[in-house]
């Protein structure tokens, strides 16, 4: 593996078990205001924004600057169609887990 796999494995690890301490912390202290709140979806967020970066490097093998670039190089309707479908994959992904997390009584 070279080092951006590296990098980008030890990314998700590190920031997949911050996710898992946070999201066990809130639910331990049964913080009523912080579970139905923004709060808790932030403190949840950065860990799994960085964990998906760790991702993207580890799968690509490219550091996060060289994949921008070759974002940059498509063309326009190329980013649109990538860029919707995306979209729609990162809605599914947050309606399905916030739907399970309502199912577990978390949030």
């Amino acid at each position: 593996m070279n080092k951006i796999r590296i990098r980008g494995a030890l990314l998700l690890i590190a920031n997949g078990f911050a996710f898992a301490l946070i999201l066990q912390w809130v639910y331990t202290h049964q913080l009523e205001q912080l579970r139905s709140g923004a709060w808790a979806l932030i403190s949840i967020a950065i860990p799994g924004a960085l964990g998906l970066f760790g991702l993207a490097q580890l799968i690509a093998g490219v550091p996060l600057e060289e994949m921008a670039g070759f974002w940059d190089d498509l063309h326009s309707w190329q980013r649109g169609i990538i860029g919707l479908s995306l979209v729609f994959l990162a809605f599914l992904l947050l309606s399905g887990t916030l739907l399970m997390l309502a199912r577990m009584r978390i949030f």
